[in-house]
């Protein structure tokens, strides 16, 4: 949820294609947050259905309003 309000419902559900295709698990963060920031990368945005991201800003997004909660 914390990274659809940072970069879209939209990217979200794509890194979670790419980590469903590369045998990751699409509801784990974990996972997903590995493929988030492949989608600034032409040869991965190029063949998602909503394009271009700047990925590696919402996993950093969501890295620090989980460290900020931890506290």
């Amino acid at each position: 949820a914390l990274a659809s309000y940072n970069v879209g419902f939209g990217h979200v559900m794509d890194a979670r294609s790419i980590t469903r295709n590369q045998g990751g698990n699409p509801n784990k963060w974990d996972d997903v947050k590995q493929r988030l920031p492949l989608l600034s990368h032409h040869a991965w945005y190029k063949k998602t259905k909503h394009g271009y991201a700047r990925g590696l800003e919402a996993v950093q997004y969501v890295i620090r309003i989980r460290n900020y909660y931890q506290a």
